[in-house]
């Protein structure tokens, strides 16, 4: 988890693969996140790689 936080943090990966790396599901990635102040950055990237992680159907 703290090698995903922060690698996500320095903008080296998205959440989506945070939260694959960390092997948590992106909520509890998100919840993390949040629990350590650390800014959720969002952007088109993020998001295709969301929507491609919800058509999918897998989860951590």
């Amino acid at each position: 988890m703290d090698l995903a936080c922060g690698m996500y943090r320095d903008g080296k990966i998205t959440a989506v693969t945070a939260a694959h790396l960390a092997g948590v599901s992106i909520v509890r990635f998100q919840e993390e996140l949040r629990d350590r102040s650390i800014p959720r950055a969002y952007d088109t990237g993020d998001l295709q790689e969301d929507l491609a992680f919800l058509r999918s159907g897998t989860g951590a």
